[in-house]
C-alpha cells in the first residue's frame, strides 16, 4: 500500500498484513527534512505483506530485529533500558506505581506510566510500536505530538518526548 505525502511529494510504502488489517495507523514521512505526519486506514481486507527498502510503518531493513532499547542522558551519563517481547510500560520512577521500565528522572511532567512500547513478531522479523499510556501530558514522536488512542510504529533513531524527557530508540 503507498501514501504519498502531500508535503514533499514522497511516495511511502507501507507493509499491510492481517495485524493492521482495519486499523488507522500514522507513521512519519521519510522524505528528506521532511517529517510530515501521515495517516492512513488500512483496508479490512488486508493481508498481503509488500516488501520494499522505502516501507515506512515496518520497514524491511528491520526484519531482522533482535531487539530495541531506550537510550537517556542523564546528568552526563548513558544509560540504556532494553525491550523486552510484548508490552513494555515506561515512564517516571517511582515506589508506588512501577513501570516496566522506570526512568529516574525528576520530571514532573512525565507520568509514572507514560507509554506503552509494544515488541511483536511480524512475519519472520520484529516490529516495534509506541502509544501513550493516557498520560496527563502528551507524548510526542520526533516533535509531533500523538494524538489519542493513536499507535505509531517506531524506527531505528525516532526521539520520543515524555513531559519534558527525551529518550532515543534504537535497534539492536
Amino acid at each position: 500500500m503507498k501514501k504519498t505525502c502531500p508535503a514533499c511529494g514522497k511516495s511511502n510504502i507501507i507493509n499491510v498484513s492481517a495485524r493492521l488489517a482495519g486499523k488507522r495507523v500514522a507513521f512519519i514521512c521519510k522524505g528528506q527534512d521532511c517529517e510530515q505526519r501521515l495517516e492512513v486506514n488500512i483496508p479490512s481486507d488486508a493481508t498481503a505483506e509488500q516488501n520494499s527498502r522505502q516501507t515506512v510503518i515496518i520497514p524491511t531493513s528491520q526484519v531482522s530485529y533482535t531487539g530495541g532499547t531506550l537510550s537517556i542522558v542523564i546528568n552526563g551519563d548513558k544509560k540504556e533500558y532494553p525491550l523486552r517481547t510484548g508490552t513494555n510500560i515506561v515512564g517516571r520512577q517511582s515506589a508506588s506505581s512501577p513501570a516496566d521500565i522506570s526512568l529516574p528522572v525528576d520530571d514532573k511532567y512525565m507520568s509514572r506510566m507514560h507509554v506503552v512500547i509494544t515488541v511483536g513478531m511480524l512475519g519472520s522479523g520484529q516490529y516495534f510500536s509506541l502509544k501513550d499510556y493516557n498520560s496527563k501530558n502528551s507524548t510526542s514522536l520526533n516533535s509531533i505530538a500523538l494524538k489519542k488512542g493513536e499507535e505509531i510504529y517506531l524506527v531505528d533513531g525516532d526521539r520520543i518526548k515524555m513531559g519534558e524527557t527525551i529518550v532515543t530508540f534504537q535497534k539492536s
